[in-house]
């Protein structure tokens, strides 16, 4: 379904571009177009004190080993660019790389994004965009398990953490329509795509509509009103019943704002009432307010921070079929420490209550995570960028062989052309 609509996506933004622009000539020149797409590469390796993401307890080795380091070598080139012609805006982004384990080879596999939007206006009431992104990589082991809950007594295999390939589609449409100077109505949809390799499980398609109302003043601030509908079906309830049950119907519906508090610092936040019905009797609905509030410092400048504090309710990157709710909190900051060096961090702390029962029967499961990350990059030239990171994870749980903990050194030289 979303090969479809990528090819009438395509077919859109070329005849939009043939109405707007007679000739590419009375835009811009051949030379100048290719100059706004943006090549790079570039390579980098990283340590990873706990690959599989496994416990330090008995029982939970792997090939021998607790906690099973490995090295990993990777590869990348991509793309980044816009190009306007007449009052219509494209931009492309896109990445595909190679990644190489050092001991577990079977590891090794090759995965990318890319991003394809049509910034598009018509006429001075109408704007919106229209786009097409795709993603593929290696699903994480963070959100697999090693209990065989399937088996009485429960057994303990660390072998059930096998490699799997996720690939994430969206087709997104957004039309506003500007009722005055201050105020814009906007209408928005999004198809969505999920599919695993191995995991079948966890195949969904999900669609979603929304509405809303914006006021915006002349400094900037906006208020508004947002909802929406998104309606959840997993692939593997169309062909069997031993489906998880997980089919869902969820309603949005709260204020939004982005509002500037003093000359420097603005807040961004949504409250929304959130009601979540499945249709199988194994999972748990949920009715309840969401939320997310976040505070930036300088979000124009090249150092700058932000605050957040978040209640939501997630499926973790798509890697279970029932749902966590999250508690939340988390920090950033960049820092411009020179005029070619910048500093980054987070600091990141969640509570996660997982509801109902998913694809490794996580009911009644609560987890605890805190990250820490740290950052450099230093730009040699005007071509190559050099940087490097480190990465702390600590999770507990409630859950027997659930908790982990793991450290990731990354070092990466990029250059651009």
């Amino acid at each position: 379904m979303i090969t479809r609509n990528m090819h009438l996506l395509v077919a859109v933004v070329c005849f939009t571009f043939s109405a707007s622009a007679p000739s590419l000539a009375t835009a811009e020149t051949l030379e100048d177009i290719l100059q706004t797409f943006k090549p790079y590469a570039g390579a980098g390796v990283r340590y990873d004190s706990n690959l599989f993401r496994l416990p330090d307890q008995p029982g939970a080795e792997r090939d021998g080993k607790r906690t099973p380091s490995d090295t990993i070598y990777s590869v990348r080139a991509g793309v980044d660019g816009a190009l306007d012609i007449s009052k219509q805006n494209v931009s492309v982004t896109g990445e595909i790389y190679r990644d190489q384990y050092s001991d577990f080879d079977s590891q090794d596999h090759t995965g990318g994004f890319g991003d394809v939007t049509w910034n598009w206006k018509v006429a001075e009431q109408w704007d919106g965009e229209l786009g097409y992104d795709i993603d593929r990589a290696k699903q994480a082991y963070e959100n697999q398990t090693i209990v065989n809950y399937g088996a009485m007594p429960l057994t303990v295999d660390a072998s059930l953490k096998t490699m799997d390939i996720r690939t994430r589609q969206n087709l997104r449409l957004q039309a506003n329509y500007w009722v005055t100077r201050d105020w814009k109505a906007y209408v928005r949809g999004k198809l969505t795509d999920v599919s695993f390799n191995n995991r079948k499980q966890l195949d969904v398609e999900r669609s979603t509509v929304g509405a809303g109302v914006d006021y915006l003043n002349e400094i900037g601030n906006r208020i508004g009103l947002d909802a929406d509908v998104v309606r959840g079906r997993y692939d593997i309830c169309k062909t069997t019943v031993t489906c998880p049950q997980a089919d869902y119907d969820e309603y949005n519906f709260g204020p939004t704002a982005n509002w500037k508090v003093t000359g420097k610092t603005r807040l961004r936040g949504r409250v929304r009432y959130t009601s979540r019905d499945y249709e199988g009797p194994s999972q748990v609905d949920f009715d309840g307010v969401t939320w997310r509030l976040t505070l930036v410092r300088n979000p124009e400048e090249p150092s700058n921070a932000e605050f957040a504090i978040y209640r939501e309710i997630s499926t973790l990157n798509d890697d279970i079929s029932n749902y966590a709710v999250i508690d939340g909190l988390s920090g950033t900051a960049v820092w411009q420490l020179t005029g070619k060096i910048f500093l980054n961090g987070l600091v990141q702390y969640e509570e996660r209550d997982f509801k109902g029962t998913g694809s490794i029967n996580q009911a009644l499961r609560k987890d605890k995570v805190k990250t820490a990350e740290a950052g450099v990059s230093w730009e040699i030239n005007r071509v190559l960028t050099l940087s490097g990171a480190f990465t702390f994870e600590d999770r507990t749980s409630n859950r027997l062989f659930e908790e982990y903990d793991y450290n990731l050194l990354e070092i990466r030289l990029q250059g651009g052309f």
